[in-house]
C-alpha cells in the first residue's frame, strides 16, 4: 500500500463509508473490506468519528489531489469496495464519479 498523509487516509476512508452506504445495504463483505483497510490504513475507530463528519465534496478534492499512485490505488479500493458485494449498484458508482 502507497504511503498517504492522515488526511488523505481520512479521504479514502470517508469515501468507502458512502459507499457502503450508497445502496443502503451494509454486507458483512463490504464491513469485512472496510476493516480491512483501516487497518492497512492504520485507522482506529476513534478515527471513524472524526472522518464521518466529513464533506465529500472535500474528500474527492484530496484524492484527485493525491499523486498518480496514490490515486490510482484509491481509485482500485473504491471499486474493490463497489464490487466485493457480487453486485455493483449504480448509487455507489455514482459516489465516485468525476474521480
Amino acid at each position: 500500500m502507497k504511503t498517504y498523509t492522515l488526511e488523505q487516509k481520512y479521504a479514502i476512508a470517508y469515501i468507502l463509508i458512502q459507499i457502503i452506504e450508497a445502496d443502503t445495504i451494509i454486507h458483512d463483505k463490504e464491513v469485512e473490506y472496510m476493516n480491512s483497510v483501516m487497518k492497512e490504513l492504520t485507522l482506529t475507530t476513534q478515527d471513524i468519528e472524526y472522518i464521518e463528519e466529513l464533506e465529500l465534496s472535500y474528500c474527492m478534492d484530496i484524492v484527485k489531489n493525491m499523486q498518480q499512485e496514490q490515486k490510482a490505488e484509491a481509485i482500485e479500493m473504491f471499486r474493490a469496495m463497489i464490487s466485493i458485494d457480487g453486485r455493483i449498484d449504480p448509487r455507489e458508482v455514482a459516489v465516485i464519479d468525476g474521480l
